[in-house]
């Protein structure tokens, strides 16, 4: 990278946990930088049996959590025609392996069981007697 090139923006390089001057980020990246501070990602939900292991990765995207929030603005019917849509919002990058290897010639049960799976799994349930006040900020016990 050339220091005297005007139109190249340092960035923060991760790999030498370089801190760039917040004046030399853009501003869009300087949002994104404090967003995204202190953010860890979810384990992701991976099917070990096949080869290559299917990985599906926390839906975070802005694309995906829509196309997920439309699904329970619906009163949570999926129907035929939201159906794929919602799988790919939940799978991501990984909906054509999902797509062709598992769902694509199974009865609709099944699909609709592994995409509720999929959520329990990155969005689990308060533990059993927990109701989640818990989780809310000045919150242990029911109102």
């Amino acid at each position: 990278m050339s220091k005297n090139n005007p139109l190249i923006k340092p960035t923060i390089d991760a790999e030498a946990e370089k801190v760039v001057d917040t004046e030399e980020l853009g501003h869009f990246a300087q949002l994104e930088r404090e967003a995204m501070e202190g953010y860890v990602p979810a384990e992701p939900y991976v099917l070990k049996e096949f080869d290559p292991p299917i990985v599906i990765t926390e839906p975070v995207e802005s694309g995906r959590i829509v196309a997920i929030a439309e699904l329970y603005a619906s009163g949570g019917r999926l129907t035929p025609q939201r159906f794929l849509p919602v799988l790919k919002a939940i799978c991501g990058d990984a909906f054509e392996r999902v797509w062709t290897e598992l769902l694509c010639n199974k009865h609709m049960n099944v699909a609709h069981r592994f995409m509720q799976d999929v959520q329990a799994h990155f969005n689990p349930k308060p533990a059993a007697g927990s109701n989640g006040a818990a989780d809310v900020p000045g919150g242990s016990t029911v109102s």
